[in-house]
């Protein structure tokens, strides 16, 4: 756990979340949308991995030109949504697309869009898009657990995996 946590100020702020938040959330959860993003980079492809005892392992991995790829979904109680994959690092501009073009669309009056306080997720452009679809941005307290990330590393892991296992 980051050393922040301890900070009297984040602490107050995760206990209001745990105590006033999260009650209300419960009673109507099908309302709520996790969203997160996660990005592979080619350069994270495996350098090591197994062969029979003798042969060496042969597989081909990219040189030189790296790539990244961010991967955005909100997720729902019950499903996935609006997962959108982008060439690059995620920016404002790209986030601000991503509300307009995918995640707006699949919202409902009175949903309420819940994800992590990283700069790009501050846009008065994307919160003016939900708030035209009667929905609204939430942010975590500073330094809490994901609560989309543990879908996304499952997710990662089966892009990084080997073709042959796949």
């Amino acid at each position: 756990m980051a050393a922040e946590c301890a900070r009297t100020d984040v602490r107050d702020e995760r206990r209001v979340w745990h105590t006033h938040r999260q009650p209300r959330m419960r009673e109507q959860p099908h309302r709520l949308v996790f969203l997160d993003e996660t990005y592979v980079n080619t350069k994270m492809t495996r350098l090591r991995g197994r062969s029979r005892r003798g042969q060496r392992l042969r597989m081909r991995a990219p040189f030189g030109h790296w790539k990244t790829h961010t991967f955005l979904a909100g997720l729902r109680c019950n499903e996935l949504c609006a997962p959108w994959i982008i060439d690059g690092p995620i920016t404002r501009l790209a986030f601000e697309a991503y509300i307009e073009t995918q995640l707006a669309p699949t919202l409902r009056k009175g949903d309420v869009v819940i994800l992590d306080n990283l700069a790009v997720h501050k846009s008065e452009k994307a919160a003016q898009c939900l708030r035209e679809r009667g929905a609204w941005f939430l942010f975590l307290p500073a330094y809490s657990p994901d609560l989309i990330e543990p879908v996304l590393i499952v997710l990662k892991g089966s892009w990084l995996a080997p073709a042959s296992s796949a």
